[in-house]
């Protein structure tokens, strides 16, 4: 089990990097690929920090500290991925993140 305070990053199967509406979540659409564990002292992770720690930079973002992989390697965070934070899911927006509405 996680700690509190810990982000999930989902890519989407179909990445959708225009500018459309956000999508209803549904996990069938999108691959858990990290899990970004809070700072020793449990501070939460903002969305910016889990973009930037899942994409690719001067290394693979698997190995960034704080961060781990499920799964096979993926490719870097963009736009239409979801990152989850405090339960609530995120967009990946062309300007930051648009909350995404939870199938009823």
């Amino acid at each position: 089990m996680s700690r509190p305070n810990t982000v999930t990053v989902w890519h989407a199967k179909e990445p959708a990097w225009r500018s459309e509406p956000p999508p209803v979540w549904n996990e069938q659409n999108y691959t858990l690929v990290a899990i970004i564990e809070p700072d020793t002292y449990g501070n939460q992770v903002d969305l910016d920090h889990a973009y930037e720690v899942t994409n690719h930079a001067t290394k693979a973002w698997w190995d960034n500290e704080g961060v781990t992989r499920v799964g096979p390697e993926a490719r870097s965070t963009s736009v239409g991925d979801v990152v989850f934070r405090d339960g609530e899911p995120w967009r990946v927006a062309s300007l930051g993140f648009e909350r995404v509405e939870r199938a009823a």
